[in-house]
């Protein structure tokens, strides 16, 4: 009963963080969705366009400097001329933002960029009268934040699995050995003592069922116990049953 109702609550818990997984994934790819059409609706006529802006709009600054961040983890303060720089390149500067994950974001650019997404101004629909460019960064910076915070809770979740899946795993053989015990009640016996080198008694006698394999016999009486004994003269394989066996009251561990 207790190895059936530890298989029922392992099953329990891995359904649930599987759930939470599923749903969690389900919110971070529509993030990585969007901030994929934003940068296939970037191009270098978009870029250049931003790059030669003089009279700088409210946000557009901001947006540049939140993907310097991200992009170089730029610590210090960033100006228009920084920008121009980054964006002069406009092929190079967009294999750089293709190629970036979102997946790892360092705590301290997470905190700055957020910092400046909390901005009225970092905003698609405020930027996209001002520079088509800097709204389709905007969007892309808002969706990768988004998808990055998905990421991590999937991340730390997935590790909750597969511990979850070991639990279950060894929940569930736990469980089958106690059913094979049990299916073995009432069968044919052997009056079983166990010794070790010394001629010390570890375990018996006891009625032992002649179905019980030998890669259970140690765990009767002590699993710290190496596996490998000599019954009645003969070496025992992992696989054997003591029905195969002749018949003997002792056991000797051999090693």
């Amino acid at each position: 009963a207790a190895a059936s109702a530890a298989f029922e609550n392992a099953v329990a818990r891995l359904s649930q963080i599987q759930n939470e997984a599923d749903n969690t994934l389900s919110g971070a790819l529509p993030a990585m969705e969007k901030a994929a059409e934003a940068l296939n609706c970037l191009d270098k006529h978009n870029l250049a366009e931003l790059r030669s802006l003089e009279d700088l709009p409210d946000g557009c600054l901001e947006v540049c400097t939140a993907i310097a961040k991200l992009l170089k983890h730029e610590t210090e303060q960033i100006d228009w001329t920084y920008v121009q720089n980054m964006l002069s390149d406009s092929v190079a500067f967009m294999d750089a933002i293709m190629s970036f994950s979102g997946k790892e974001i360092p705590g301290f650019v997470l905190e700055e960029v957020e910092k400046l997404l909390a901005l009225d101004c970092f905003s698609y629909d405020v930027l996209k009268t001002k520079s088509v460019g800097a709204a389709y960064l905007a969007l892309y910076v808002i969706n990768v934040v988004k998808f990055h915070k998905f990421y991590i809770q999937v991340s730390s979740l997935m590790e909750a699995v597969k511990e979850a899946t070991d639990v279950k795993i060894r929940a569930q053989n736990a469980l089958q050995k106690a059913e094979a015990r049990a299916s073995r009640e009432g069968g044919p016996c052997v009056k079983l003592t166990v010794y070790d080198l010394n001629g010390t008694v570890v375990f018996g006698p006891q009625d032992v069922p002649l179905a019980t394999p030998i890669r259970e016999l140690g765990e009767m009486f002590d699993a710290e116990h190496p596996k490998a004994f000599l019954f009645a003269e003969r070496h025992l394989r992992d696989g054997d049953l003591l029905s195969e066996l002749d018949s003997s009251d002792e056991v000797v561990l051999t090693s």
